[in-house]
C-alpha cells in the first residue's frame, strides 16, 4: 500500500496509519495520540510547528472547540489545512499516508460533524 521514500519508509507510515486510526475511532484520546503519530502531522500535514505534542494536543483535543472541528474538516470534510488553509497540502512527501489518513477520516466524518454539532448545542443551551 505505501512506498519507501527519503522522508519515511512504507513500514512508518503503516505504523502512523495504526495510529491514526486507532485516535479518531477511540475518541481522540490522548494516549492514542502517539510521537510518531504528531511528528506526522507536524511535518508532513500543514500544521505549524507546535512546542511539543502536548501543546499540540491542547490546542485541538483537550476541549471540543472549533479548532477540533478544524482538524476534523482537514482530514474528513472540505480538505483545508486547519492552520494553513492550503487544499494542496495532501501531495508532496507522504502523500500515500496523507490520503490514507483522509480515507479513514472521511468514512467517519458525518459522525465527527454530528458529534460537534450536538456539543455546540448543548455548550449554547448552557
Amino acid at each position: 500500500m505505501f512506498v519507501d521514500e527519503q522522508y519515511m519508509s512504507a513500514r512508518e507510515k503503516q505504523f502512523v496509519l495504526d495510529d491514526w486510526k486507532r485516535f479518531i475511532t477511540g475518541g481522540f484520546r490522548e494516549v492514542d495520540f502517539t510521537e510518531a503519530l504528531y511528528r506526522h502531522l507536524t511535518l508532513h500535514c500543514s500544521f505549524i510547528a507546535h512546542t511539543n505534542r502536548r501543546h499540540f494536543y491542547e490546542i485541538y483535543f483537550d476541549d471540543k472547540t472549533a479548532a477540533l472541528a478544524g482538524f476534523i474538516n482537514q482530514f474528513g470534510g472540505s480538505k483545508q489545512a486547519a492552520e494553513t488553509h492550503w487544499i494542496d497540502w495532501r501531495t508532496g512527501n507522504t502523500s500515500d499516508l496523507k490520503l490514507a489518513m483522509c480515507e479513514e477520516a472521511t468514512a467517519l466524518y458525518p459522525h465527527f460533524e454530528r458529534v460537534l454539532t450536538e456539543y455546540a448545542q448543548e455548550r449554547y443551551e448552557e
